[in-house]
This record gives structure tokens, C-alpha cells and sequence, in this order.
């Protein structure tokens, strides 16, 4: 069963900055190898980093980066901030993310990420699309549904899930 594998997800060792460090990690050997360098990846630090673990920005597409295809949309430049959000919960709450999208109103950012081993409540989800889209800012959820496979795709999985779990779903 596919959601009792999700939800079984356990990172160990690799909650909280071990697991933006190795998502940074992922993306960056990603763009680089996709991009050859038109698209930069750039880690911030890992403390008082205002709601972004990582940024992107790119002068071309951005095609199926964890999922989601990133468009110009006519700008010169897109930019994205990406925050990363490990828990042992099975849903991340509001309480997690309060603040993130007034620390980002005035950066000139097109879209903000949150990438997460687990998922939003709800209510969450809606809350933080509800400001981000008051503020022009593109939101866009990537959980373990869509964060498993493509860390197994960029052969860069973590957890106590193998891979081999996936191939008969």
C-alpha cells in the first residue's frame, strides 16, 4: 500500500539541517547536470535564514524539478525560495510555517517552495497559498509523494524506505 509506505517514511538522522543540506545537495548536482550552469542554486545559512533554506534562480524553464515544471512567465529571471521542512508528524501545521510569507513579501521572488518528509494540514496549505497569492508569490507543496520518487530518481534517497518498495506500486 502505497500511503502506509509514505507515511512509514522515517529520515533518522537526517531531520532538520541534514535534510536541507542534502537537498541541497540534490538540486544542485541536479540543475548543474540538466543546466550546465544556467540555473544557480545557492544554500543560505542554516540559522535566521527568514523562511528560505534554499535559493534558485534561473534565465531559462525549469522543466520537472520535484515534480513541477518553474516557467519565465515573460520575466528576464525567475527566483525561488525554497524551505525545507523535516518532521516525525505526518502533516507540518501553520504554527510551522507562521511568518514565512511576510519575511518574503518585498524579495521579488516569482514562486515559494516548501519541500517536506511529510505533508501541510489543510488548513494550512490553504492559509499560506491565501498570503503567498495575496503577495503575487506562486506556492507550491512538494510532500513525500512527490519528494520519494524523485530523490529515488536522482539516486539520492534517505530514510528507511528502499527503493525497491516503489517498483511494485
Amino acid at each position: 500500500n502505497h500511503s502506509k509506505i509514505i507515511k512509514d517514511w522515517q529520515l533518522g538522522d537526517y531531520l532538520g539541517i541534514p535534510f536541507e543540506k542534502h537537498l541541497y545537495n540534490v538540486l544542485s548536482r541536479h540543475m548543474e547536470k540538466q543546466y550546465a550552469g544556467r540555473v544557480r542554486v545557492y544554500a543560505t545559512s542554516a540559522s535566521r535564514d527568514d523562511g528560505k533554506d534554499i535559493i534558485i534562480e534561473s534565465e531559462v524553464d525549469i522543466y520537472n524539478l520535484m515534480g513541477h515544471t518553474f516557467y519565465l512567465r515573460g520575466n528576464k529571471q525567475i527566483k525561488i525560495y525554497i524551505e525545507c521542512k523535516s518532521s516525525t508528524n505526518n502533516k507540518i501545521s501553520l504554527s510551522q510555517l507562521a511568518g514565512n510569507s511576510s519575511r518574503v513579501w518585498d524579495d521579488c521572488i516569482q514562486c515559494y517552495v516548501v519541500v517536506t518528509n511529510t505533508t501541510l494540514a489543510p488548513y494550512t496549505f490553504y492559509q499560506f497559498d491565501k498570503a503567498l497569492k495575496d503577495l503575487n508569490i506562486e506556492f507550491v507543496l512538494v510532500d513525500q509523494t512527490l519528494l520519494i520518487p524523485y530523490l529515488i530518481a536522482q539516486e539520492a534517497f534517505i530514510g528507511n524506505i528502499k527503493k525497491d518498495k516503489f517498483e511494485n506500486l
